[in-house]
């Protein structure tokens, strides 16, 4: 795909040309390999896992959690926790890893996933035998600032 910064904007691709007035550049963490603002965005690996349900006990064991309220921290491991309807956990959080050349691969993945389940041990250690049912992740884009980036082209 190729972006025209231009009057009317135009997007080259396979299937043939399209042109717009104005055009909004969505791209989160493939910003960087799209050669627009470039130095925005920075890749950060980002993973959860849900567990399996808490039992009666294990929920107690955690003071249970009566109003469900979500868990998010606002340090640079960025954890959150969630209390599901059928009382399993969501446990997510971000790994810092840019690669080198902004060239996303999943080699960091299994590591991710060891560093967010850790960092859930280490803050409910009452739970200790509750297995982990599902780990999914990826990459996604985080700006430096926390905030969007809006601007126009064309």
């Amino acid at each position: 795909m190729e972006l025209e910064d231009s009057k009317p904007v135009r997007v080259r691709c396979k299937g043939g040309m399209v042109t717009a007035d104005q055009a909004v550049l969505a791209t989160n963490v493939y910003t960087y390999s799209l050669g627009w603002k470039k130095r925005l965005m920075s890749p950060v690996c980002a993973g959860m896992f849900e567990t399996q349900p808490l039992s009666d006990q294990q929920l107690a064991a955690i003071g249970g959690w009566k109003n469900r309220e979500g868990i998010y921290t606002a340090h640079e491991q960025l954890e959150n926790y969630r209390l599901t309807a059928r009382n399993s956990l969501i446990v997510g959080g971000k790994y810092i890893k840019i690669p080198f050349g902004y060239q996303l691969t999943n080699t960091y993945m299994p590591e991710m996933f060891m560093a967010i389940e850790k960092m859930f041990r280490e803050r409910f250690p009452l739970l200790e035998d509750l297995k982990v049912k599902n780990f999914w992740g990826g990459w996604i884009g985080i700006s430096m600032d926390f905030m969007p980036d809006l601007g126009r082209l064309g």
